[in-house]
């Protein structure tokens, strides 16, 4: 995260570098393409900036969903376990009963 702020600040001080240039190459002949540059290095930052949030957004959606799975897949685990707890419960009992009747007869 700090080398995204470091850049962000380096991005933030070239902006602010383009907005102390331009008046000084106003006048000059390349005052328009300086001001479309910084437009569009504008324009470009805004998108990444959109883009960087929709994913994010999109990364939050996804871990979310992930944990909703990892719960229902641990609750099954939990109800399977406890149903094989049962089943082994009942074999052993079915055995002891067969037992216990050998033993009668």
């Amino acid at each position: 995260m700090a080398a995204v702020a470091d850049k962000r600040m380096g991005v933030d001080e070239i902006f602010s570098y383009a907005d102390d240039l331009l008046p000084l190459v106003d006048g000059s002949k390349y005052g328009e393409a300086v001001a479309q540059a910084d437009a569009a290095a504008r324009m470009l930052q805004s998108l990444c900036v959109s883009d960087f949030n929709d994913l994010e957004l999109q990364i939050k959606e996804l871990l979310i969903n992930t944990m909703a799975l990892n719960t229902e897949v641990r609750d099954e685990i939990d109800k399977l376990e406890h149903q094989n707890v049962s089943i082994e419960e009942s074999m052993a009992a079915i055995k002891k009963k067969e037992k216990d009747m050998r033993k009668t007869e």
